[in-house]
């Protein structure tokens, strides 16, 4: 017996072990897991960036001045260079996954802009690749590579932290923890980043001379708008745009030259990844005066030499612009078309006709019901135990007690019956134009409403913002459920609740039929501006 104790003992502690490798186990795949998860956060994402990849057959010039202008500013030659049609100049380390090719580049990136080629002669293009270039000589390449990826992820990891674990006691010291260090990320980042573009800057204005680079920030800053404005343009009319795009920025410029260059001192230059200083310091850093000379080469007219620049970097220019443009056009169409689906699949997301929601008031009756019970309990109660409760001898006592029960009685049934009786007529009505309400003198367009929400705690109210200039309705009955405010132009509608309808679904149901109203006034004004469009 003694033997056999002790072979179950052992039995006991083997099986106890093999339970401990198996959760040692779970726990070694679990971790891998959770690291897996953790080293994804740091993984950093692709840069999107529609354009065309540029190799030295397809311009042979354009090549020979970034190898000439990266080995006088002792920079490293980037692997591929892009030409899209929007954004502004950078360089890169990331990865970039390019559009319409779906191919993904790594190495580095140089993206030049091409509506901005042909504004600028060849010393300011000059400075300003050579400033890009800068910044893959020295420790910026290491700077680009190692830390971004981190800094960024550790935004990523912060946001992931936050949603997974919101108000988490667990996870809220690492919270404060990593918010704290990403304040002082960036602080640093900032500062960092400044030092970087003014020695980007200086390094540009060797190449070319700081007088170039000062006019090519301003001319660039002035070019903006009209590239905005024109496509834009183009992408809310793509199939009355032109068919060169880079041509119509160019023919948009004023023939006098563009107005006022010093209005555009505080602008900072567009990049994906990176803050670039105003360009009042970066000028100020140059020690170029912002006087009459720097803002008249800055605005001088557009010359038939500037156009035809980029044909002497690019063999193929008009061909280049034309297919840039193309792509462009293209992804316009399908986000109209895109757009247009979702905006008729919303419109029809709620039924032509009305849809009536009544108050819950099931529950409330009930609720008198009980009371009413119990009323008529304690009533029944004092008429057949009267000397057991001790008012067998006080006949007023008798008499008051009665009608205080009788009255709970008749005050749950009145109440209940009132709730009932309200619940039988609609609390709302939705169409897929307006609002009605019983409680109401008159509907409320969707088009009025700004803005709802919808509480609920022992009521569940709808409030509706209204637009300035959209008509207020009155409620009908001072005590009623509905209110009115006509300084916050806010209408109200409280309830028991929504019957069949919880909370969340209610304010679904709103958010629907007003997102319905909004698409088919889109769809609407899109027709409108087509029918002339076609008439034309």
């Amino acid at each position: 017996m003694v033997h056999a104790a002790v072979l179950g003992w052992r039995s006991q502690a083997a099986a106890r072990r093999a339970g401990h490798r198996r959760l040692a186990a779970w726990a070694a795949v679990a971790a891998v897991r959770g690291l897996r998860g953790v080293f994804a956060l740091f993984t950093p994402e692709p840069i999107d960036v529609r354009g065309r990849v540029l190799d030295e057959a397809d311009a042979p010039g354009l090549w020979r001045l970034v190898r000439e202008l990266a080995g006088r500013g002792d920079a490293l030659v980037p692997d591929a260079v892009v030409v899209g049609l929007t954004g502004g100049f950078f360089v890169t380390e990331s990865a970039v996954r390019l559009s319409p090719d779906a191919r993904t580049l790594t190495g580095r990136t140089l993206y030049l802009p091409a509506p901005y080629l042909g504004v600028l002669d060849g010393r300011e293009l000059s400075a300003v690749i050579g400033h890009e270039l800068a910044h893959f000589a020295g420790e910026d390449t290491a700077y680009s590579r190692r830390f971004t990826p981190i800094y960024a992820g550790l935004h990523r990891a912060l946001t992931a932290l936050g949603n997974v674990c919101p108000g988490d006691l667990l996870t809220r010291p690492a919270a404060y923890v990593g918010h704290r260090s990403l304040g002082t990320f960036d602080a640093a980042v900032a500062r960092w980043s400044r030092a970087r573009e003014f020695e980007a800057d200086r390094r540009g204005a060797q190449v070319s001379g700081a007088p170039p680079a000062a006019s090519a920030l301003l001319r660039v800053g002035v070019l903006g708008p009209v590239v905005g404005e024109t496509l834009a343009s183009a992408y809310g009319e793509p199939d009355a745009a032109l068919d060169d795009l880079v041509a119509g920025v160019l023919d948009a410029i004023p023939a006098a030259g563009f107005p006022d260059p010093g209005a555009h001192l505080d602008d900072r230059q567009a990049h994906p990844i990176d803050t670039h200083p105003p360009d009042r310091q970066r000028i100020a850093a140059l020690g170029v005066p912002l006087d009459a000379e720097l803002f008249a080469r800055a605005a001088r007219p557009l010359t038939v030499g500037d156009r035809d620049w980029p044909a002497a970097l690019v063999a193929d220019w008009a061909g280049l612009c034309r297919w840039l443009s193309a792509d462009f056009l293209t992804g316009a169409r399908e986000h109209r078309a895109a757009e247009r689906l979702y905006l008729e699949e919303t419109a029809a997301a709620v039924p032509v006709e009305e849809t009536l929601v009544h108050e819950n008031g099931a529950p409330m009756v009930w609720t008198m019901g009980i009371l009413a019970l119990l009323s008529a309990g304690a009533g029944a109660g004092l008429l057949l135990y009267p000397r057991t409760l001790g008012i067998a001898h006080d006949a007023l006592a008798q008499q008051i007690l009665a009608a205080v029960a009788a009255a709970g009685v008749a005050s749950a049934g009145i109440v209940a019956a009132h709730v009932h009786r309200r619940g039988r007529t609609p609390l709302l009505v939705l169409t897929p134009d307006v609002l009605r309400s019983p409680l109401l003198d008159g509907a409320v367009a969707r088009q009025d409403v700004a803005d709802f929400q919808v509480t609920h705690g022992k009521r569940l109210t709808l409030t509706l913002a209204l637009a300035p200039d959209a008509a207020l309705p009155r409620a009908k009955r001072l005590f009623s459920q509905a209110r009115v405010s006509r300084r916050r132009r806010h209408v109200s509608v409280q309830s028991l609740g929504a019957r069949g309808l919880k909370p969340d679904a209610f304010a679904v149901l709103v958010e629907r039929y007003l997102a319905a109203s909004r698409a088919r006034v889109h769809l609407s004004s899109a027709s409108a501006e087509a029918v002339p469009a076609a008439s034309e």
